[in-house]
């Protein structure tokens, strides 16, 4: 009995120690008080630009006054007194930035200077290496048809952030114009100017936005840009099939009209003609030697000459084309050639022209294509040389063309 008693004194004992003792832990929390949490912000937008970040913050209590907002591992910060609630929020720009990516903590104070649970959010901020991996946008053509600038793009808005390009070019009256080019996502990607001066040239930039949501938009530096035109009717008469004649001998063979024609290839007619060709019933731009008893055309030059400004050129001659009777026969010395001044060299100085191709063995439906660059207006005659000493040689084609490539 005795044993019974005394296990009933020692689990008594146990259990107000143990009362005690839990007691002692709980009076630690009750000594320091409650505490009192701030209400934290609702929610936080992040908008960074060029070294920068606006955060737009969202709350709805008033009890909160201030908030705090660390970046850069606590190493700076910034404490931003805040207005009433706005349902558009309340927003704050950090400048100054470096170029990189941020975790930005931001807790909030109230009227009794309790503090929020930390809130934290995170943006990259964008700078100098950001906008000089920027590329401006790719062009696949420029041409100047049917009385406008056509530009065709490699990109459209919304790649990679392109939200547009901005051109600078001068109109048909000289009337200089800065605007937008290429400006919705929904563009074909092709920009028509209708008041292109032709000929001319354009610069643009593009306009880069890192993130819908950027406060900042970067710019490409301007590029100067040729628009291909097609500038024969500007320079050059009765260039095309059907081929007008300034006098013929009522039969085959004639002179074409706004052409210059030299001595040698007037052959015809009592050495009267040379250039047009009737040859069954076409209006073509032909000459030949055929047989032996013809006279041979030695230095025969057909071309005319206009004064062209500083740029970059492709002249053309082709068999194709609308003439129902091309022929390129015989194997003896032609052509097509660019020559600075009033006239052609010949056959022999052809080296000495500004451009020039042989036109041996071109089919009758191909063409021929010589390129040329003039730093300065130049008077340049354009045309056609040949050096017929044999028989069955002869030429007729469909038309020339010249463009202004740059």
């Amino acid at each position: 009995m005795s044993t019974i008693k005394y296990i009933m004194f020692l689990l008594t004992a146990l259990t107000v120690f143990s009362c005690s003792k839990m007691n002692d832990v709980h009076q630690e929390y009750l000594d320091r008080g409650e505490t009192v949490y701030a209400a934290k912000v609702d929610s936080i937008i992040v908008r960074t630009g060029n070294k920068r970040a606006q955060l737009d913050l969202y709350y709805s209590i008033n009890r909160i006054k201030k908030c705090v907002i660390y970046w850069n591992v606590r190493n700076d910060s910034l404490v931003v007194d805040l207005p009433a609630p706005n349902p558009n929020g309340h927003s704050v720009i950090l400048n100054n930035l470096s170029e990189g990516s941020y975790a930005f903590e931001i807790f909030t104070v109230d009227g009794s200077n309790n503090r929020s649970l930390v809130v934290e959010t995170s943006g990259r901020v964008y700078g100098d290496n950001y906008a000089i991996s920027l590329a401006n946008a790719n062009i696949t053509n420029a041409e100047f048809v049917n009385g406008a600038a056509e530009i065709e793009w490699a990109v459209s808005v919304g790649d990679n952030g392109i939200v547009a390009v901005q051109g600078r070019y001068q109109d048909k009256d000289n009337v200089q114009h800065d605007t937008t080019l290429l400006i919705s996502s929904g563009a074909s990607g092709k920009t028509i100017i209708r008041d292109f001066l032709k000929g001319s040239k354009f610069e643009y930039r593009t306009l880069y936005q890192p993130t819908p949501l950027s406060l900042d938009v970067f710019y490409t530096e301007y590029r100067l840009r040729s628009v291909r035109a097609d500038v024969t009717s500007d320079y050059m008469r009765n260039y095309s099939y059907p081929f007008a004649r300034a006098g013929w001998d009522n039969n085959r063979w004639g002179s074409l009209q706004d052409w210059i024609i030299n001595d040698a290839m007037k052959t015809r007619g009592g050495n009267q003609y040379g250039g047009y060709d009737h040859y069954q019933d076409s209006e073509t731009f032909g000459f030949e030697r055929w047989g032996s008893g013809e006279g041979q055309i030695l230095n025969g030059k057909i071309y005319q000459t206009a004064t062209l400004p500083e740029g970059k050129y492709q002249f053309t001659f082709s068999y194709g084309g609308a003439c129902p009777v091309p022929s390129n026969n015989g194997s003896n010395p032609r052509f097509l050639t660019a020559n600075a001044g009033t006239s052609l060299p010949d056959v022999d100085q052809i080296s000495s022209s500004l451009a020039f191709t042989s036109l041996v063995g071109v089919g009758t439906g191909s063409s021929k294509t010589i390129e040329f660059t003039l730093t300065r207006e130049t008077e340049v005659s354009l045309g056609i040389v040949v050096y017929f000493d044999g028989i069955e040689q002869n030429i007729r084609g469909s038309y020339f063309q010249l463009y202004k490539v740059e």
